[in-house]
């Protein structure tokens, strides 16, 4: 037990391991010059990496920055030694009154063109972002629906290795702890995918099960996670190796549901033979909305989920998000980078460390699972596989003074 939490410790605490630390920023974050110092200035004092900026307007396709000012911040946040990326809407490609259906050979085709045309206007663009790659609509899962947006983004990743190759290709995806209605046992409603059914059929006691089960539910109920209403596949989309990770959008100050998402992330993945650092994890630096009710501009609790998730072998965490007109960033930034009550004197992002979405680098596509593998979730790189929970994480940091290396080996 002593020997796997050092393991997890040590992996956590390594300068030299990358770490997505990022945030999105919308127009309103770098459309001045002020604005865009004062956002660089936040991650380099949170020791951030990596920026996710909405793109501008380009060839007929809609965009929320000004070219001028999305240009400015592409000069000045790479001068900084910032990870940029392109954020773009997909489903917004035409605007919000035409959403896009990528079913359509043509729209598939023309949201690669939008990537493509997106590198070459901006050349120091480190990758791309791809978000709002769903529909628009809540429905049932429908095949041909879900098909055509795994068609857009692997036809994405293609052009991406072809002609940019070592520009990486991440996904924001709907969270998984959140529950939409899927049929009445025995019968699935839509086309939900086999490996879900066949994950869901493998715990009669799995997360779905039991929130069917809460009062005011009807434990006849099939659910699932709400990406599947928009026709997102992530699990998917990672076993097939056409994304390098995917940034589920659990915005939330509520320490049981954020667990929960690194949970069903890491058994989503498993199943497929896919490593859990695949997955990060948004952070909610938000007020309550009708959206997310149990958010909050809570920097202890973003603290603890970083904490949390690096337990769980979770390597990339993205903030929604900073600049927001008339909240101060600063008991963020602090809690982040700077030892005090709202880090138990053990703030995460002490040093800067590298962005594995940095452009330049050539990502490691997703594993192919091998015989055995569906379902197994063992060790892969860094502290997957330790196997330590967050409460074992926090007695090794209390009593790691009292270890030695030597001691560890013994205790092995």
């Amino acid at each position: 037990m002593v020997a796997e939490m050092l393991c997890l410790l040590l992996a956590a605490q390594d300068p030299g391991t990358p770490e997505m630390r990022g945030g999105w920023l919308s127009s309103d974050t770098f459309d001045t010059a002020a604005e865009r110092t004062s956002m660089i200035a936040k991650f380099k004092a949170a020791h951030l990496n990596t920026m996710f900026a909405t793109c501008p307007p380009l060839g007929g396709n809609t965009g929320e920055s000004a070219p001028p000012d999305f240009a400015a911040l592409l000069e000045e946040a790479k001068a900084a030694g910032l990870t940029v990326t392109a954020w773009f809407q997909n489903y917004k490609r035409s605007g919000e009154s035409a959403p896009a259906d990528f079913a359509s050979p043509a729209e598939r085709e023309a949201q690669k063109r939008w990537v493509l045309d997106m590198l070459a206007a901006y050349p120091k663009l480190d990758g791309v972002h791809l978000d709002y790659i769903r529909y628009s609509t809540w429905e049932a899962c429908i095949a041909s629906k879900m098909d055509g947006i795994a068609q857009t983004i692997a036809g994405i990743r293609q052009a991406l290795r072809s002609q940019h190759p070592g520009k990486p290709l991440s996904a924001a995806v709907f969270k998984a702890a959140a529950v939409t209605y899927r049929g009445w046992k025995p019968t699935w409603e839509g086309d939900v995918p086999a490996w879900y059914r066949d994950w869901y059929a493998s715990d009669a006691d799995n997360y779905y099960v039991r929130q069917a089960a809460l009062p005011g539910n009807n434990p006849n109920w099939l659910l699932g996670p709400s990406f599947f209403s928009y026709q997102q596949d992530p699990p998917a989309w990672l076993k097939a190796g056409i994304l390098d990770a995917i940034i589920s959008m659990q915005y939330t100050a509520v320490a049981s549901t954020w667990q929960d998402e690194v949970g069903l992330w890491k058994s989503f993945l498993a199943w497929q033979g896919v490593p859990a650092d695949k997955a990060y994890m948004g952070l909610g630096w938000m007020g309550p909305s009708p959206w997310w009710e149990d958010s909050a501009f809570d920097p202890k609790a973003m603290v603890a989920f970083i904490k949390h998730g690096r337990s769980q072998g979770i390597k990339g965490f993205c903030i929604f998000r900073l600049g927001q007109p008339g909240v101060d960033d600063a008991p963020l930034i602090n809690a982040l980078s700077v030892d005090g009550p709202d880090n138990g004197n053990a703030a995460p992002f002490k040093t800067d460390v590298a962005s594995p979405l940095q452009g330049g680098t050539n990502p490691s596509p997703a594993p192919s699972p091998g015989p055995g593998n569906e379902g197994g979730g063992g060790g892969s790189e860094g502290n997957e596989g330790c196997g330590a929970t967050g409460l074992e994480a926090f007695l090794l940091l209390t009593v790691q003074r009292r270890f030695t290396l030597n001691s560890a080996r013994q205790a092995r």
